[in-house]
């Protein structure tokens, strides 16, 4: 018994203790991107909502998200919903990795009820950032 005990307290020593720290640390610094992600749609994303204002927004998008902006999509939110008054918490779905032109981004997808002039609605909001700069960006946008 004390020898069962010996070898499952090394086994959780060195096996257990580098999992859970693996563990932490990929949700810890998941946590951290999507809260920098928020931070960005709250301070500069949404407001962009309320003007609805192509120019300005497509500043904003990222290179990749600039191949997929339309401008006449960007009109047709404006003209169903209006500029938006209000909105709920940002809840983020899903954030994760991936590789792009020999870099590594970061993304995260954020779904917000808003309150809009003609109506409610739910904005979903891809944001992204390179993992070596400062800059986040929006990669898609859409309004249901």
């Amino acid at each position: 018994m004390k020898k069962v005990l010996l070898v499952l307290g090394v086994l959780v020593f060195f096996i257990g203790l580098p999992v859970a720290g693996s563990v932490y640390f990929w949700m810890d610094a998941h946590k951290k991107i999507r809260n920098r992600a928020i931070d960005y749609a709250e301070k500069t994303a949404l407001p962009l909502l309320s003007k609805w204002d192509a120019d300005t927004m497509y500043e904003q998008y990222s290179v990749d998200g600039r191949k997929n902006f339309s401008r006449e999509k960007i009109a047709a939110y404006a003209a169903k919903f209006g500029p938006m008054v209000s909105h709920g918490a940002l809840v983020p779905k899903r954030s994760y990795a991936g590789e792009r032109d020999d870099n590594v981004w970061q993304f995260t997808v954020l779904e917000v009820p808003a309150v809009f002039e003609k109506g409610a609605g739910k904005v979903k909001l891809l944001i992204t950032h390179k993992t070596v700069s400062s800059i986040w960006q929006i990669e898609d946008l859409s309004v249901d």
